[in-house]
Parts: structure tokens; sequence; C-alpha cells
């Protein structure tokens, strides 16, 4: 373990270009500098701000003032970019894709942790729902492989955070511990080497639903005040997410009929009348039992549902139900409820938690299989504000599960450079989570008989299809 705390993985001697340098580009710095051998003259970093300017004087790398949009993007990456370098593109409200593209188009390796819109585009009134959400981000993505026709191209990991990115990860191995426990897997020559293979596990231990289940403890010691928004990661990217549609993977079980669909690309997802805000599941961690969540748009909800559909003859047989279901920290619970609450308008304050933070909080972040043999399994890691302090600075335990994510991608990226466009659950995950274990607090398992329960006030939607989402939303 120690070993793993110090190891240099791979070298690098072309240059590392990170785009926006907020709290997660921050604490990744001090990682890509541990575990990978880069002289830090071949690290730049360009940014809107001058937030991050004392942290990147301390490593003695170059910080540019130099924001991107729609206009500048592609001369500004051609100022600091040459072929062979590495986009770790971290910033908010810059569109994604557009950087994606000139990465392809100019042999640029390249990593990020979503797929961002540009500023203005998630809340504009005059683009169809459809056009402001993951789905559309994803299938735009989606357009990019589909035009590369096969042909070689550098590596672009997309979406290879904490989630999306560590958890389809989560899944693959909770997929194996579930079908070794019910003797389905039995030796190596039985593991899943594609895709199909992952989807025809999923399909025969009888997964139903996936979600993604996390609660995040971690508390200041300094109160949230009012028109104050308080988070343990990017308020603004928060902020995005929360004000799109509610969106889930529809699996193929499902018959609710309070769902948009689109009308392009894998049909996959669908979309719940209202933001994420605003709508919330029943769902389950070890920290907390039962709780409720939030079903906040993500990436992996679309991605594992697509990727984890069989077909025959074109029509989908089999897809498992996938979304994000969210408790952040109570402090951002009232933050997100005072947004409501005024209409939507962001708070005037903003105020990411750090050094704050006591050490006993916790995030607990992992994936709750639902609809096997044994009813319910959640796989993750539970990591504590006082172990992150020890392994890493400039980080608090939502980040970290974050950054080391990131760094696991970027070090694939390196060794494995002509890929084209990767998903998560594109990549090696033994890779991936050996790369991240030492820093992840306990990751574990755990079997559950959760489910639902009726109440006084609480009644099942929907008792001939009990893995329906409408017997896990709130008031559905």
């Amino acid at each position: 373990m120690i070993n793993q705390l110090k190891k240099k993985y791979v070298d690098f001697d072309k240059k590392i270009v990170i785009i926006g340098f907020g709290c997660v580009a921050q604490g990744l710095l001090p990682l890509i500098l541990k575990h990978i051998n880069i002289p830090t003259e071949n690290i730049v970093i360009i940014t809107a701000d001058n937030l991050g300017v004392k942290l990147a004087n301390e490593y003695n790398i170059s910080y540019n003032i130099d924001p991107l949009d729609e206009s500048n993007y592609s001369n500004l990456l051609k100022k600091y970019c040459c072929p062979g370098d590495m986009i770790t593109n971290l910033s908010v409200c810059v569109d994604s894709i557009k950087i994606i593209q000139y990465a392809q188009d100019n042999d640029l390796l390249y990593i990020d942790a979503s797929l961002e819109f540009w500023d203005g585009v998630f809340d504009d009134e005059t683009l169809s729902k459809s056009h402001r959400t993951n789905y559309y981000q994803r299938e735009r993505m989606l357009e990019i492989k589909k035009k590369n026709n096969g042909k070689q191209k550098k590596t672009a990991v997309v979406t290879h955070g904490a989630n999306p990115g560590l958890v389809e990860h989560f899944v693959k191995q909770a997929l194996l511990n579930l079908a070794r426990d019910e003797n389905i897997i039995k030796d190596e020559s039985d593991l899943p080497t594609n895709l199909k293979q992952w989807a025809e596990l999923s399909n025969k231990l009888n997964i139903k639903i996936i979600q993604i289940a996390e609660r995040d403890t971690q508390q200041g010691n300094i109160n949230k005040k009012k028109d104050e928004f308080v988070n343990t990661w990017s308020v603004d990217g928060f902020v995005e997410e929360m004000l799109q549609p509610s969106e889930l993977g529809f699996g193929s079980h499902e018959t609710y009929e309070k769902i948009e669909k689109h009308d392009f690309g894998c049909k996959s997802g669908v979309m719940l009348n209202n933001s994420g805000s605003n709508v919330q599941v029943k769902s389950w961690t070890p920290l907390q039992g039962e709780q409720y969540g939030n079903i906040i748009t993500h990436h992996e909800s679309i991605e594992i549902a697509d990727l984890l559909t069989l077909k025959e003859e074109n029509k989908v047989i089999y897809r498992p139900t996938v979304y994000y279901a969210y408790h952040p920290c109570d402090d951002a619970v009232l933050s997100m409820r005072e947004v409501n609450e005024k209409n939507y308008k962001i708070q005037s304050n903003k105020r990411i938690m750090m050094d704050e933070i006591i050490d006993e909080g916790v995030d607990q972040l992992g994936v709750l299989l639902l609809g096997h043999k044994n009813n319910g399994y959640w796989f993750g890691s539970t990591l504590s504000m006082g172990e992150t302090r020890k392994l890493v600075p400039y980080n608090n335990a939502t980040s970290l599960q974050v950054t080391i994510s990131m760094l696991a991608g970027m070090i694939w990226a390196i060794k494995n450079p002509n890929q084209g466009l990767c998903e998560p659950l594109n990549l090696d995950h033994q890779e991936i989570l050996e790369i991240c274990k030492p820093y992840l607090g306990e990751v574990k398992g755990y079997y559950t008989n959760w489910y639902p329960k009726e109440n006084l006030w609480d009644k099942l939607s929907n008792k001939q299809n009990k893995w329906g989402i409408e017997n896990f939303i709130l008031n559905p």
C-alpha cells in the first residue's frame, strides 16, 4: 500500500494542459506530480480567474488567465497545445464536445470528468428539453466516434471522474462479486471480455435497477449563511446538474408513463418532467440505510443503460434502469432547497468546504444493484475527511474520489494512446481500481434486503411491477 501511494505509474515527456482550475483541478495537481513522471514546466494551466494562482505558484506551474469561449477556444488551444500533449478538461461552461473534436483533429490526448455545455445552454428555454440534457451531449460525443469510422485516433477518455467514471468500474466489480457468489463465474475463463458479455452477465443475474447511491455526511465548523451555496465540490457544476431535466436510463422492465422520450439516438435514456433538484427517490446506503436522494442527471445513467442493453433483431430484450440517487452534504441540501425557493436563482455567495470540514465526515459513494437472487448489493467507497487529509493535500473526501479516478484515467490514456473515444465502461476496471483503491478508504460490498416499504402515507404505486421506477420515486 505504501509503495502504491508513492509509485510513479508512467513517464510523460509531453505537456499536460489543464483547462479550468477549480477545486477538482487543484486536488488533481498534487496527484499528477506524485504519480506521473513529468517535469513541472510541462504542466500548463488555462483558466478564467486567479483563484488557484497561489497553489500553482507553490508547485511552480505555469498559470494563464485565458478564458475559453465559443469564439476563441480553437486559437487558444492552438497557442498552448502541440501534437502528443494531453488536454485535461476540468472547466465548467465550456462545450466539451468542441474541445474533444479539437483534440481528435489535432493528435492530442484528452480526458474530462463530465460533458459540459457553453454557458447559458442548460437553462435556455428556446432550446428543446432534449437538447439541454446529458443524453444529448453523449449523442454528440458518439457522433464524433461514428465519424472517425474506425480510423486510429488519439485516446480521449470522456467523463472519467468519480461519477461518471469510478462508479462504472464499481458496477463491473459488483457484477463479478455477485456472479462469483452465485457460482455463475467459477474461474478466469468465465470472465466477461467485451461489453456484450457484461450485458449478458447483468441479465443473467436479473439486475433490474442500478442506483448510483451516494451519501455525503461531511460538515464544516462554519454554518451555511443565508444567500450562500455551500458544497463539497464545484458549486457551479452542481447547480448546472440540479437545474437540468432529471434523467435516467430506462429499463426494459419499466411501464411508467410520466416520462419524456427522446426522438433521436440510442433511446436508452428518458427525462422526468422536472429538474433534478425537485425529483426525489428512495435509495439505500450502508451508512444511512434507507435515504431520500435526488435523481440528478449524470452521464453514467445513460451510458451504463445503453452499454448493458441486449437486443434481438434490433429489439431491446434487456436493459437495466440506471440513475444517480444523490444525497449531498446537509449544507448542500439546504442550498439546493434555497435555490428552488428563490425561483431557481443561485445565491450571491458560493463556498466549497475544505479546511473547515471536520475529520469524521465521510463521502460514501457506490452502486446499488437490485433485483438479483439476494435482492440488493451495494459496492463502493467510504472515505472520511480524516483519511483524506493523511493521503493528499488540497482535497476533501468528495474531491479525492473524483481526482484519483481522473488520475487513473490519465495514466490509462498515456499507456494506451491510440484508442480513440472511450467511455469509462470501455476501460479495464481492474487497472483503474488498482490505482484508485489506496485513496478510496474502505472499498467493500454489502448485501441488503432493503426495498421501499409502504406506510400510512406512502403506498407502492405498481405492485404488479416490483422493480418499476414509480415504486421508488417520491410522489410519482
